[in-house]
């Protein structure tokens, strides 16, 4: 059991990471680029700070929904 919590740890480490203001204080410059940045920046936002919100923003974009 242990062994496959480990895998789990390493193959997916945001399901462990820390919830609250923690992890918003960690990835602020992530999150300033967000808010006008290309869909470049925006997706690499998304994917540093695991933010759903940075992430719908890119989907968004994505599919031409700018808002």
């Amino acid at each position: 059991m242990l062994e496959a919590v480990s895998r789990v740890r390493e193959r997916k480490p945001l399901l462990f990471a820390p919830r609250g203001r923690s992890v918003r204080a960690t990835t602020v410059p992530a999150g300033d680029r967000a808010n006008g940045g290309t869909i470049g920046d925006i997706a690499e936002a998304a994917r540093e700070t695991g933010d759903r919100r940075i992430l719908l923003r890119y989907l968004r974009m994505r599919r031409g929904l700018n808002s």
